[in-house]
């Protein structure tokens, strides 16, 4: 496990140094990324951090009680700045789509979307994790938990259940997308969102015999038959018995295009895969190509996979939601 660990300095070092300590004792110092420390004298600096944004399977945005209001001496906020680096870091991570907590320290809210550059509007919906001064050791734990550190030996309490378990059955009651208009300065009731919950990144299925093929005959497209606001065109679907014998995994390689003016966020929950009349959410979720909020035509590369325990053999549908529009779109699967 690698982990970025972005902060500002005049607003978290503290809390963010406390954590490094603790993330390091339990992933190895090489596995943690904290610019102060890991940034040779000499080294180009946004290099560095793209290159460890690009290995991380993590990134924890440490977000104090100044983070959004740090400015510089002539009282220009350091995040309406696009060379800021907190600003800088977050944005190339959520460009990767990979897997983000905010992490709330010193009494510290999450910003509203309205209150952040487009770039890093999403950051605003993500499922945020609070590390209090009076409870630190045991959010820690629940923080390690959530994405995947392994709990230390000596501890048997499991209160936050790893990502794809009890977070996500808690946030299945709500859908979760950002989606914001040209314009929109995000102060009307729609820009109040319920933040999703993480889900692990997808690995690419490996190419083998292995794997069946799904097919479908639809034309993916989203929304009124004569106002469309996105195209789903499933570029591959396979399905395999898992590893347990008990249950079939189903991954999909989705290019989705947003026909609308407003921007369109892709995340898990635009997503289910329905199969035997039960319904599943997806076991893992990954942004892997164009970004994570497109508009006006531009394309989303998307890969998300199932654990269902139905056999796709017999047929699956693929549920799709556009962006939030309230409309569902539906592709139906035969084994080929």
């Amino acid at each position: 496990m690698r982990i970025f660990l972005s902060y500002r300095r005049e607003d978290s070092s503290a809390w963010a140094g406390r954590l490094r300590d603790v993330l390091a004792s339990r992933v190895g110092e090489e596995n943690v990324f904290q610019d102060v420390t890991a940034v040779r004298p000499g080294q180009d600096f946004r290099a560095a951090i793209d290159g460890a944004l690009g290995r991380s399977d993590a990134v924890l945005a440490v977000i104090g009680p100044h983070w959004l209001t740090a400015a510089s001496a002539d009282g220009l906020r350091h995040l309406t700045d696009e060379h800021d680096h907190v600003r800088a870091e977050l944005s190339a991570a959520l460009r990767l789509g990979g897997l983000i907590v905010p992490v709330l320290v010193g009494r510290a809210t999450m910003p509203n979307p309205e209150q952040l550059p487009d770039d890093l509007k999403p950051l605003a919906v993500l499922q945020a994790v609070t590390l209090s001064d009076e409870t630190w050791n045991r959010d820690v734990e629940d923080l390690l938990e959530a994405i995947g550190v392994e709990s230390h030996p000596a501890r048997t309490r499991r209160m936050i259940i790893a990502v794809g378990a009890v977070l996500a059955v808690v946030a299945v009651v709500a859908l979760a997308i950002l989606v914001r208009s040209d314009g929109d300065d995000g102060s009307s009731a729609d820009s109040a969102t319920t933040p999703p919950t993480l889900k692990p990144q997808c690995p690419a299925p490996a190419v083998s015999d292995e794997w069946d093929v799904l097919t479908t005959s639809d034309d993916g497209e989203i929304g009124p038959k004569d106002a469309a606001i996105g195209r789903v065109a499933v570029v591959d679907a396979q399905f395999r018995p898992s590893e347990a014998g008990s249950a079939w995994d189903v991954v999909f390689s989705i290019d989705y295009t947003a026909l609308t003016e407003s921007f369109q966020s892709q995340y898990w929950p635009n997503y289910e895969l329905t199969a035997g009349g039960l319904t599943f959410d997806p076991r893992c979720f990954s942004v892997t190509g164009g970004e994570i909020s497109a508009c006006c035509g531009e394309v989303t590369e998307v890969l998300v996979a199932f654990d269902s325990s139905v056999d796709p053999i017999d047929g699956a549908a693929l549920l799709v939601d556009g962006g939030g529009f309230g409309t569902v779109g539906r592709l139906d699967f035969t084994a080929r």
